[in-house]
């Protein structure tokens, strides 16, 4: 089998590629709340400050067209200008 050097140059670079995905840890996350249990009232504090700064960043605010507005009379309809 005769192979060029572009083939062999192409082998070496996916092999390359792909060892840092072959270094890495394999460490799972375990969530069962004894993080929480250990944690200082300040980290427990700053941990909830950023949950809830998460939770505002990501909601969506309202614009003026789309608030609800006071409950008043009913307005009467808006007459056209012809």
């Amino acid at each position: 089998m005769n192979r060029s050097w572009k083939h062999w140059v192409a082998a070496a670079c996916l092999v390359v590629a792909s060892v840092p995905a072959l270094a890495q840890k394999k460490d799972s996350i375990v969530v069962d709340g004894n993080d929480w249990i250990s944690a200082t009232a300040v980290e427990r504090r700053a941990f909830l400050v950023g949950a809830g700064n998460m939770i505002v960043a990501r909601t969506p605010t309202r614009s003026a067209a789309t608030s609800p507005r006071r409950r008043s009379a009913p307005r009467s309809p808006r007459r056209s200008t012809r």
